[in-house]
C-alpha cells in the first residue's frame, strides 16, 4: 500500500491487526482482517519515517489514508494514537 500522511506519500503495510470494534456492542474483537466499513486498531509499518502527532493534538499530523498501489483507490483511513 501507499500511506498518505499530509503531503507525503510513502510505501507501507499493515503489520498487525490489533482488534476490530463490534459496532453493536463496541467490544474489541480479535481479527486478522478488516472489511469494508469495519473499524479497528492496526499497527502500520512504513518504509520511510513520518513526522506524526496524536490525532487528538493535531488533526492534520494525526491522520492518514491507505491507498491501493494498483487501483489507486483509497482503502482505509486512520487516526494516530
Amino acid at each position: 500500500y501507499r500511506i498518505k500522511h499530509g503531503t507525503k506519500t510513502v510505501h507501507g503495510f499493515v503489520k498487525e491487526f490489533v482488534h476490530r470494534v463490534n459496532v453493536e456492542t463496541f467490544a474489541a474483537e480479535q481479527t486478522d482482517v478488516l472489511r469494508l466499513n469495519d473499524i479497528g486498531a492496526v499497527l502500520v509499518k512504513t518504509h520511510e519515517p513520518l513526522v506524526v502527532e496524536p490525532y487528538a493534538a493535531n488533526r492534520a499530523m494525526g491522520s492518514f489514508i491507505i491507498i491501493d498501489e494498483f487501483t489507486n483507490d483509497t482503502v482505509g483511513a486512520g487516526m494516530i494514537l
